[in-house]
């Protein structure tokens, strides 16, 4: 049987005040609001809403597919910004004759793997850079564009350059700079939002013949990445937020 875990603490920006607010994972209560039915049997979908008396109603959501494997996570904050999200996932309960397991991350082996997931995270969106001034007068609705802008791209890059020199760094571990990842593990969160609403939105933007205003063949291979796009990101973010937790417990 599964279950959503959740861990750690929110950081939200007040879009109109910049005044920072902190939800804990407790806070908290997930539960199952629906499910359709796919190839692979039903995808469900995990929701946790929280109203909040400044920031309005957040969601925490997370869509399992098939049954007993995570698909994909989104957070929804309406206008704000997102520092730094609570940690939260699929569980599987274990059998009650083997005791339960504590899930340490190990974050040298997350490091160690970061460099090339940064790596192939600068390919593809060099793809998306590439591909940018092809949009043609044709595009689709507004509302079906599945597409990053060049500011978009520019900052998520750049912060990747930062990330990659912090990664490279003797110690990185405890000498690393907690601004560079956490404005990273930002940029990357964002990403990770927009990807969840692409996933959403695919049905409908596929049925155009278009992703983005980029054309059908264009479209259709920056579209059969998504998937993994979306999974690598996730494998990021967790990372960034293992190594942010590890060098505040420092101060």
């Amino acid at each position: 049987m599964t279950y959503v875990a959740a861990s750690g603490t929110a950081r939200i920006q007040h879009a109109d005040t910049g005044e920072v607010f902190e939800i804990d994972a407790d806070e908290l209560d997930f539960e199952a609001i629906g499910a359709d039915e796919r190839n692979m049997g039903p995808e469900i979908h995990h929701q946790a809403e929280l109203e909040h008396p400044e920031l309005g109603t957040l969601t925490w959501g997370l869509w399992e597919y098939p049954v007993g494997i995570e698909n994909m996570t989104e957070t929804e904050i309406g206008p704000h910004t997102i520092l730094e999200d609570i940690d939260y996932g699929l569980r599987h309960e274990p059998d009650e004759e083997e005791p339960p397991e504590v899930d340490e991350p190990d974050l040298p082996a997350l490091l160690s793997r970061l460099p090339a997931q940064i790596d192939a995270l600068d390919q593809i969106l060099a793809q998306f850079a590439y591909l940018q001034p092809r949009i043609g007068h044709n595009q689709p609705p507004e509302e079906h564009r599945l597409t990053l802008t060049d500011l978009e791209i520019g900052e998520i890059r750049a912060s990747l350059d930062e990330l990659r020199a912090q990664a490279a760094r003797p110690n990185a571990i405890t000498a690393a700079d907690p601004a560079t990842i956490q404005l990273a593990q930002t940029q990357v969160s964002k990403l990770s939002s927009t990807l969840g609403k692409w996933g959403k939105m695919a049905t409908s933007a596929l049925a155009l013949g278009a992703l983005g205003g980029l054309g059908k063949g264009a479209g259709d291979h920056i579209w059969q990445q998504t998937p993994m796009l979306h999974h690598l990101v996730d494998a990021i973010q967790h990372t960034l937020t293992v190594w942010i937790h590890a060098l505040m417990a420092l101060f």
